[in-house]
């Protein structure tokens, strides 16, 4: 763990960061306002998330989806992490190259007028080389 207060880069922390700096991992954050339609609101990152974090600025609960255990759409599993509840298969989140979109009504995710926080982490869709991919 790395201190930010004061910072102690002895053992592996200074590779750990190092490794950090250089990956291709990406995060972005943002908010955006629910439809209340099925055929929700795309949200756009600017590359493909591998996991969101999301949450209505009310007292709905957070939810995170992520690419890796189902890994394709429209089956991206559901985590709910401030309530007892295991995962759960859901097809209202597609995960694309520059975002994801919502296809629910549901008032956790998409309630017409509510706004919501995000989060997500993912990869950069820049090659080694510089070079932009156009899509994976």
């Amino acid at each position: 763990m790395i201190n930010i207060s004061i910072p102690n880069l002895s053992g592996r922390e200074k590779k750990y960061l190092v490794d950090c700096v250089n990956s291709n991992f990406v995060s972005a954050v943002g908010k955006y306002i629910g439809n209340g339609n099925a055929d929700g609101p795309f949200i756009y990152t600017g590359f493909r998330p591998s996991m969101i974090f999301y949450k209505t600025t009310g007292t709905d609960n957070a939810r995170i989806i992520d690419d890796q255990r189902l890994g394709y759409n429209p089956n991206n599993s559901l985590l709910q992490p401030t309530i007892t509840q295991a995962d759960s298969n859901q097809t209202w989140h597609d995960i694309y190259s520059n975002g994801w979109k919502l296809k629910t009504t549901d008032a956790g995710d998409n309630a017409a007028g509510t706004q919501y926080v995000w989060y997500a982490v993912g990869q950069s869709l820049v090659g080694s080389n510089n070079v932009p991919n156009v899509a994976r």
